[in-house]
């Protein structure tokens, strides 16, 4: 789950970034029949993700800790939040945890992110607890007003490859729930609520234009485009913008 830049199974926007740019990505909303013959289209050109190839249903668990403001300005995409998520991604029970950036502008994607512990995560708004590599996270979420609301969970199957000479990514998330959240932790009690009922989100991520086995797949298939925010679908759900009081940790 590293950052860096140098293997071609990373997510095309945590090697492009948003300064060097051209990172896309396409959310469909699909059934489980659906997303398996996509599968199978596509298996000849992608491989599964090293990360979840040792796992038997080759899945790995995410957990990611979504912020907003008290008035939830990043829901409600309102002025320097129209564009840009802040959030804490766990994988698996792995003690590491990442700090991420999410910008998107104009369908083009771009991440930032630095790795944190568990304990350090606790500690992420007191300045003196956190590294320079950290900083950059940790003094955003301070000037924006930001704070945890929700966590959302999910089983997620990853397929990367080389399509047209750019790296490309498929990600297909199943059983995903979400629950309210109240610090910067991983231990809330709240129960949780389903998701996008029994679909699924299949996400391509790719350099620069669709590339045509992608396009060819959306057609033959009949795939429809469409927004899937896990985090809007999340807050909607358990209605966290219609109440203000404080919710459990």
């Amino acid at each position: 789950m590293s950052c860096g830049s140098g293997t071609a199974f990373e997510s095309p926007s945590l090697r492009c970034g948003v300064e060097q740019g051209a990172s896309s990505e396409v959310k469909f909303l699909v059934s489980a029949d659906l997303a398996a013959a996509l599968e199978l289209l596509l298996q000849d050109e992608l491989t599964i993700d090293p990360h979840a190839a040792p796992f038997s249903d080759q899945r790995y668990q995410v957990r990611t800790l979504y912020t907003d403001t008290d008035a939830f300005a990043v829901f409600h995409r309102q002025g320097v939040h129209r564009h840009h998520k802040y959030r804490v991604r766990r994988y698996g029970d792995h003690s590491t945890v990442y700090l991420e950036q999410k910008s998107k502008t104009n369908g083009r994607v771009g991440k930032r992110r630095s790795a944190a512990t568990l304990a350090e995560l606790c500690l992420l708004t007191c300045s003196y607890h956190r590294s320079a590599e950290q900083d950059w996270f940790c003094r955003s979420v301070v000037e924006d007003g930001l704070k945890p609301v929700c966590e959302v969970a999910y089983e997620r199957r990853p397929y990367f490859g080389i399509l047209e000479g750019q790296p490309v990514r498929l990600t297909l998330d199943r059983q995903l729930r979400g629950r309210p959240a109240a610090a910067w932790s991983f231990d809330h009690q709240a129960e949780w609520r389903p998701l996008f009922a029994d679909r699924m989100i299949c996400e391509l991520k790719f350099v620069g234009a669709l590339p045509r086995r992608f396009k060819e797949a959306i057609a033959q298939l009949g795939m429809i485009p469409g927004g899937c925010s896990k985090y809007r679908h999340c807050v909607e759900t358990l209605k966290l913008a219609e109440r203000r009081e404080p919710v459990d940790a």
